[in-house]
């Protein structure tokens, strides 16, 4: 990126493009070295956030659907989205209420994953 030759406003309107007109975790790659350097130099990011470009919405049957848990968790996952299926327990840990086993088999989820 131009982050070494301290190039700010370009950067921004790079972020601001990529939202608009390639909202997909796809250009994710282009920010997992240089994401905290971003924030060090205080680059607005909250477009960045807010898109699908570094939260990637997952929708899993393999997760569950319910969670007494209504507060919201971003955790990372650096393997394989293929292999994500079956990674619930090993991303999020198991719990003493742990939605998996409360649901059984018919059980669906909703999460954001950030890829970093």
């Amino acid at each position: 990126m131009g982050l070494q030759y301290n190039v700010i406003r370009p950067i921004t309107d790079t972020i601001l493009y990529l939202v608009k007109f390639q909202n997909s975790p796809v250009f994710s790659c282009l920010f997992n070295k240089s994401f905290t350097e971003l924030l060090r130099r205080s680059i607005p990011i909250q477009t960045l956030l807010d898109s699908q470009i570094v939260v990637a919405t997952i929708d899993l049957d393999e997760w569950p659907a319910l969670d007494s848990d209504s507060s919201k968790l971003l955790k990372s996952y650096n393997g394989s989205s293929i292999q994500l299926h079956n990674q619930y327990r090993a991303i999020f840990g198991q719990t003493s209420n742990d939605p998996v086993d409360a649901m059984g088999d018919n059980f669906n989820k909703v999460i954001d994953i950030v890829p970093l």
